[in-house]
């Protein structure tokens, strides 16, 4: 009966400290980023339409929260927004969508969450504007490469709390340039 008042201690500073099983809001999940530019320019080209294709060349649907409602979608790129409009925990009825959260290590990449594995997958890249983005660009299909998959949660800093010179250099887009008509 002696160990009753420690473990009453114990069950009091437990209760008092709720403790949350993520260490970071990016559990498991990983970003792809694309610095796609023109021949002889550095400039990433805007308003682009990317694509994700399974492996028959279809575009890749996905079942997504959109206002509270499930729908289905077209999984697609958006480039990095200038600021975070993703409100809330990040959790299955509100899920990380590159669109609404900022990366700043992104810079104004196109960007994409895929909370599923792409094995076979392709990146098809359209220019669906015509000339309003600086060119008539043709349109690419290519496959993934893992080497630009990374974690969004990495054990040697956390990226969520702004620029950080070890994670700097870290993220790197896969660099794709497209051929004008």
């Amino acid at each position: 009966m002696r160990f009753v008042p420690y473990l009453l201690f114990w069950a009091i500073l437990c209760l008092a400290y709720p403790l949350s099983a993520q260490h970071c809001a990016f559990d498991n999940l990983v970003i792809y980023m694309l610095n796609i530019h023109a021949k002889n320019d550095t400039t990433v080209i805007p308003n682009l339409t990317i694509t994700i294709l399974d492996s028959l060349d279809i575009p890749l649907k996905e079942q997504r929260t959109i206002d509270g409602k499930w729908q289905e979608t077209t999984v697609q790129f958006g480039q990095n927004p200038q600021r975070t409009s993703h409100v809330g925990y990040i959790d299955n009825n509100n899920p990380a969508r590159s669109e609404k959260l900022h990366f700043w290590f992104a810079k104004n990449y196109y960007t994409l969450i895929p909370d599923f594995w792409l094995h076979n997958h392709k990146i098809k890249i359209e220019d669906t504007d015509g000339l309003a983005n600086g060119g008539h660009f043709k349109t690419k299909i290519i496959k993934f490469n893992k080497k630009y998959f990374y974690r969004l949660c990495t054990g040697f800093g956390d990226w969520q709390n702004g620029y950080s010179e070890k994670l700097k250099d870290f993220y790197k887009p896969a660099k794709i340039i497209l051929d004008t008509y």
